[in-house]
């Protein structure tokens, strides 16, 4: 009882209702527009799942002609999505058994333009009591350039709320620029630097924070044995006036998949906050398995 009121107690909030829209808006979104489409420059469409791609072809594995193989300057569009559930073990500032759930959406269109948009949630209980509750949402867009499109510019807000790190709600939007070192289907690497400014309202009676933060990003992912990978995402929020405070987000993710549809999923994520706050722990480490369905 006392996480139902918990629960329904943050969303009566007004101040989280720009978070609430933005995890309302991906998870309601009609399941159509993520389907595994690839929509081709000729107005042809082909459904089916995509299993690899190099830097000139797609190889989709439909259900009417088997695997096609299409190459990357005949393609318009490919519209796909991801939906994760999982049980979790945390230590750090809470130890204990919880609940996660992660919807994750990717468009590409035209090889220059991708959308992407996330939320995902985290609960914990311990004796019918609400111990860790964390919401997050993002969405982002990039726009590619230059001959070889490995150049990018972004746009990006998130929004976060950590009940228990009595962060209220936190937004960042941020603009910035990114590479990619390397987009082939066995090996990725893309490094960004962006500039955002942070909003933070905090549940207590602290007074809101406004900061100008940079946003670093490095991003790693390996192709192993068959299709299992291992990926590492790692952000940093250095304040601009303060370089001495940051907040660090690592996530390292190992991926095994099941059949062409599930992967089983395993992730090791760090949050670190150089100041985090009375009666809250510096670094907050959580241990995740999950199982993500794609579609």
């Amino acid at each position: 009882m006392r996480i139902r009121h918990s629960w329904s107690t943050w969303i009566k909030s007004s101040h989280n209702l720009p978070l609430i829209l933005a995890i309302l808006t991906i998870a309601l979104s009609p399941p159509v527009l993520y389907a595994g489409e690839v929509f081709l420059n000729n107005g042809d469409r082909i459904t089916g799942e995509l299993i690899h791609l190099n830097e000139r072809d797609y190889i989709v594995k439909t259900q009417g002609v088997g695997i096609v193989q299409i190459a990357r300057d005949t393609v318009k569009e490919i519209k796909g999505a991801e939906i994760e559930a999982g049980y979790s073990q945390t230590s750090g500032n809470t130890k204990t058994r919880d609940i996660s759930g992660r919807i994750f959406v990717n468009r590409k269109v035209e090889k220059k333009n991708e959308i992407t948009a996330e939320a995902k949630s985290i609960y914990a209980g311990r004796d019918r009591k609400m111990i860790t509750q964390k919401h997050y949402a993002m969405a982002r867009y990039a726009y590619s350039f230059g001959e070889s499109k490995k150049w990018y510019n972004f746009y990006k807000t998130e929004g976060a709320h950590d009940r228990f790190a009595n962060i209220d709600y936190r937004v960042i939007p941020s603009t910035g620029l990114g590479y990619w070192f390397s987009d082939a289907d066995s090996f990725k690497a893309l490094t960004e630097v962006g500039v955002g400014f942070a909003h933070t309202k905090f549940r207590d009676d602290t007074e809101d924070k406004d900061e100008l933060v940079l946003v670093p990003r490095l991003y790693l992912e390996k192709r192993l044995i068959g299709e299992s990978r291992v990926s590492q995402d790692i952000f940093a929020y250095p304040e601009i006036t303060d370089f001495g405070a940051f907040r660090l987000h690592s996530e390292t993710r190992l991926d095994n998949p099941i059949n062409d549809y599930l992967k089983l999923r395993l992730s090791l994520i760090d949050d670190y906050n150089t100041d985090p706050g009375d009666d809250v722990r510096r670094n907050d480490l959580r241990l995740e398995s999950s199982v993500a369905v794609s579609f």
